[in-house]
């Protein structure tokens, strides 16, 4: 071990300790006289947190404000405070993450469906010429492409519900725990699957509409002949 003025010390694991929490776990102690004999002027009297426990649990509110009353001028808190800002800080991230994750997800299923169209629209090229020699209009032949997109998003939004909805309710049911004391399980949002499901359907639209206008548009010799 290496301490702030340099000294380097080697020691024997004594025991391992294991609690209910990992930021706990992940500290080696050291006896404060070995502190003392190591770092001189600068250990005694000094600390960079004090933890104290407590006999009777539940009381941590009013310890806290004990210690207030005499004078103490640093932050004082206690563990649920503690665990709260670090998992605030977590459930930050992982809420950043989660938007990204949406974004992209959102875009590779547009994506997807814009190639499954286009290559069904390249394979039926000829037979869109054709349609459009015997008078069926562009924009017939645009809506019926759009309404296969649609389809096929309507299919794969019904699937992934299936999916989301039943893995939901299996960890609602049976919460994943994290140090024997938290419970982590996800929340139903029908407001936000809806905002999903809405944007994922406006982007297949899309995605059907280019590849089916593209072709509609090209002269119908070409198409039946299939050039271009």
């Amino acid at each position: 071990m290496t301490y702030s003025n340099g000294v380097e010390r080697t020691y024997k694991v004594k025991g391992i300790h294991k609690g209910t929490w990992e930021g706990t776990d992940l500290n080696a102690l050291v006896h404060y006289k070995e502190l003392e004999s190591i770092l001189g002027e600068q250990a005694k009297g000094k600390a960079s947190s004090i933890v104290i426990r407590i006999e009777s649990p539940g009381e941590e509110a009013v310890i806290k404000e004990k210690i207030i009353e005499t004078g103490v001028k640093e932050k004082v808190f206690t563990w649920q405070e503690k665990a709260e800002s670090i998992l605030r800080q977590a459930l930050q991230s992982i809420g950043a993450l989660g938007i990204m994750s949406r974004l992209v997800s959102l875009i590779v299923g547009a994506a997807l469906v814009f190639i499954i169209v286009y290559i069904n629209t390249l394979h039926r090229k000829r037979e869109i010429g054709i349609l459009r020699a015997v008078g069926i209009s562009p924009r017939a032949i645009i809506f019926e492409y759009v309404f296969i997109s649609l389809f096929y998003i309507s299919v794969g939004i019904l699937l992934g519900l299936v999916m989301f909805l039943s893995l939901s309710f299996y960890l609602q049911a049976h919460p994943i725990k994290f140090y024997e004391t938290l419970e982590i399980a996800p929340e139903i949002s029908i407001p936000a699957l809806f905002q999903s499901a809405l944007t994922m359907m406006i982007m297949s639209i899309i995605a059907g509409f280019i590849p089916a206008w593209l072709v509609a548009r090209e002269d119908m010799l070409e198409a039946i002949w299939g050039k271009g």
